[in-house]
């Protein structure tokens, strides 16, 4: 048998061109790795840039004054129709909202805040717009400014006092949905006929933190009262009757939920205001009693001290004290009003945070 032998043929070596070519690449290559390493050396052995110099606290101050009078000013000339309501429309969903917080850029739900503090442009702004905070920058300024009990302690609190520790990604997850169907309402309102929705700029963003909400509503397990309500409360949501699959889905959780809760857990807890409101009257009544016994025409240390405990109270504790009950939210309405006349201060001052309060009830 004869087998017919198999010549092989060895490949062509590259030709000078391509071994030109291959010997750039390589020296390419080396060159970017000398040069990766040499950035990695310089930045391991450069000196730290220094940290920039502390904002004066009177710069803050009047840049946190002049932005809020800045602000009433701006909704005067946009809401004149609106009156003193035109101060707490905010419109989410714009560059200015994307500038603080720029992780989701149709902020729903609330994304990360911007590393850039509000501090570092405080003084370039008030410069810009021609404040003299400067002028501030004396003994009394500073004392009427940046009176010590006003600077920080360097104490946090866990949360705020009263507030519902259970359930608390329930009951944002509900206002974010309240927030995110006014939005589509507000953009679809003039909508013509013939027009698709799908085709508008944000519809289809704004559905998906719709659906993102819903999906917190019903996946996560309610653990409290508060928590149980919020899942009804959606159940009421005019947007969800078009909706049976989400519904079914929300019911579904709900009696999960009841079936899984622990014995107690959903018995009514004592509102918190109550007792704050207590000790709140009971401040003020030392105070008015040190202020009865007279002085040479100027508050005496004792009654100063009386004067900032009754205020620290206000600001650190009720204004921070969210009213669980219906008598709690009109016992706070009523304090508010009769502590402004009491004292003489702006309904203003201690109104509206008091409102803000009432509206972040579990009741409502």
């Amino acid at each position: 048998m004869k087998f017919s032998s198999i010549l092989r043929r060895d490949p062509e070596p590259p030709s000078l061109k391509e071994r030109a070519a291959s010997l750039k690449a390589g020296l390419a290559a080396t060159r970017e790795k000398y040069a990766r390493t040499l950035r990695v050396h310089r930045a391991l052995n450069d000196p730290l840039p220094p940290k920039p110099e502390p904002v004066d606290r009177v710069a803050l101050v009047n840049y946190a004054t002049w932005l809020f009078m800045e602000r009433r000013l701006v909704c005067d000339e946009l809401y004149p129709h609106m009156g003193g309501r035109g101060e707490s429309f905010v419109l989410a969903n714009c560059a200015a909202d994307r500038f603080h917080f720029p992780g989701n850029p149709n902020g729903f739900p609330l994304a990360k805040a911007s590393p850039s503090r509000p501090s570092t442009r405080a003084v370039q702004v008030l410069d810009m717009v021609g404040v003299d905070w400067r002028a501030d920058l004396t003994d009394s300024g500073r004392l009427h400014l940046d009176h010590p009990r006003m600077q920080d302690t360097g104490e946090r609190p866990d949360t705020p006092h009263g507030w519902p520790r259970l359930d608390g990604a329930l009951l944002t997850a509900l206002v974010d949905l309240r927030r995110v169907d006014a939005a589509i309402e507000v953009l679809i309102a003039h909508l013509p006929a013939d027009r698709d929705t799908e085709t508008l700029p944000g519809y289809g963003e704004l559905q998906d933190a719709r659906a993102a909400v819903l999906d917190i509503l019903t996946e996560t397990r309610a653990d409290s009262l508060p928590g149980l309500q919020a899942k009804a409360r959606t159940l009421l949501v005019d947007s969800l009757r078009g909706d049976p699959d989400t519904v079914e889905a929300l019911a579904h959780s709900i009696a999960k939920d009841l079936i899984g809760a622990a014995p107690g857990a959903l018995a009514p807890k004592p509102d918190p205001i109550h007792a704050v409101l207590a000790e709140s009257k009971r401040l003020e009544d030392e105070s008015e009693a040190l202020f009865a016994k007279g002085n040479d025409g100027n508050a005496t240390p004792e009654q100063e001290d009386s004067v900032g405990r009754v205020e620290d109270h206000w600001c650190n504790v009720v204004l921070k004290t969210v009213p669980t009950t219906a008598r709690g939210c009109a016992a706070l309405a009523r304090a508010a009003q009769q502590h402004c006349e009491r004292w003489c201060i702006s309904s203003e001052h201690y109104g509206a945070p008091a409102l803000d309060l009432i509206a972040r009830s579990p009741l409502l």
